[in-house]
């Protein structure tokens, strides 16, 4: 019981070790597609943009719900989505700390 105890201890250990000593692989993409149709953008739920440090190659990495799309970041569409996407996440943003709050001890009479 304690031989196991102690063999499982020493396998996690190692596993940390080693994640630490060698990095995660990271999920480049090799190739861009230079058109998108614009229809695609309304499926994306999330997308990530590739540069050249770790990935040989810049590229917007466009998540959809069952695809990894790859596309061009000079692609004029995606750059006008992506212009729109980070727009609307500033105005969002924006519109919440502009509220303001209400004061805990009132309360609004009741007409009868």
């Amino acid at each position: 019981m304690n031989l196991s105890i102690v063999l499982v201890t020493f396998a996690i250990l190692i596993l940390h070790i080693s994640e630490a000593m060698f990095p995660v692989i990271v999920d480049c993409c090799t190739e861009v597609a230079r058109h998108i149709p614009r229809r695609r953008l309304r499926t994306v739920v999330k997308f990530k943009i590739q540069k050249g440090e770790v990935c040989k190659i810049p590229a917007v990495i466009l998540y959809t719900k069952h695809k990894k799309l790859c596309v061009s970041p000079q692609n004029k569409h995606v750059k006008r989505w992506i212009k729109q996407k980070e727009k609307g996440a500033r105005r969002t943003s924006h519109h919440f700390r502009k509220r303001k709050k209400t004061p805990k001890g009132r309360k609004k009479e009741i007409k009868q």
